[in-house]
């Protein structure tokens, strides 16, 4: 057994050698080394930023009536679902930040978590629905 302490936030293709813990030298000369080559396991929900490796990206999805009024939604997060602040007139693609929710850097603080929000659009509407609509776009000006 091979006892390591695998540094937090580690990136796959990094190798470890343990050394003097392998199999013993023929004519009982000394024993090698051990080469374990970390290989890091994706979430499915979560990926790490190609340009910056402590930077964690994730998305939520949410309706549009959601993304114009602003609210609370749950976000994937390392610890698990947390509660984000969505603010108003939240538009597609928009992008929320948390700092120190990413992975650990060498350096022992805590990278980012960058959320991007998607709108999610009805594939049909209702007849009130559509008034309702009509009301607000008579209502709304730019």
């Amino acid at each position: 057994t091979i006892e390591l302490t695998i540094p937090a936030g580690i990136e796959s293709g990094r190798t470890f050698i343990a050394k003097a813990h392998g199999n013993v030298g023929e004519n009982g000369g000394s024993r090698g080394n051990v080469y374990i080559n970390i290989e890091v396991a994706d979430q499915p929900s979560i990926t790490r930023s190609k340009i910056d490796p402590s930077l964690l990206e994730t998305s939520v999805t949410v309706d549009y009536v959601d993304a114009c009024l602003g609210g609370k939604v749950q976000v994937d997060s390392l610890e698990g679902k947390i509660e984000v602040d969505l603010p108003e007139c939240c538009q597609p693609d928009f992008k929320i930040r948390l700092k120190g929710k990413g992975l650990p850097t060498r350096y022992t603080k805590r990278g980012d978590l960058a959320v991007t929000v998607n709108v999610k659009f009805p594939n049909s509407l209702t007849e009130n629905q559509k008034d309702l609509l009509r009301q607000l776009k008579v209502a709304t000006s730019y």
